[in-house]
């Protein structure tokens, strides 16, 4: 399953624009009958052909959990401010990626945790 997973999250393909993206989103579907425990259901769509009810509600899981990132990097960062021996503080970070969002836009170009040369034993 693991496998499967991975082959599915690292397809991609080029869109009209030149940019190369995903081509299969997560989308996790909560069950609410579902044992304490059990995972909930995962599809994977195309966002060639997903129905926008679907692809939306992928785009917000993605988007709560970048929400999650951020707040964690930032209790993180303050504890740390807090609490480390040597009484520095680190750097403010801008959480506002209002910038970063627009460059991409523009230039296509995004560093993917699923780098493809990672997983060459999968094709």
């Amino acid at each position: 399953m693991r496998d499967v997973r991975l082959a599915l999250q690292k397809s991609t393909y080029i869109d009209p624009q030149g940019n190369k993206v995903r081509a299969r989103h997560a989308v996790r579907i909560d069950q609410m009958d579902l044992p304490y425990g059990e995972m909930p259901r995962i599809e994977y769509i195309d966002p060639r052909t997903a129905k926008v009810q679907k692809m939306e509600l992928s785009m917000d899981q993605s988007w709560e959990n970048l929400e999650s990132c951020v707040r964690r990097h930032t209790i993180e960062k303050h504890s740390y401010d807090l609490n480390n021996p040597y009484g520095a503080k680190l750097r403010e970070y801008n959480y506002d990626f209002t910038a970063i969002a627009e460059d991409a836009r523009m230039t296509g170009a995004y560093k993917d945790d699923l780098d493809e040369d990672d997983f060459n034993d999968l094709d």
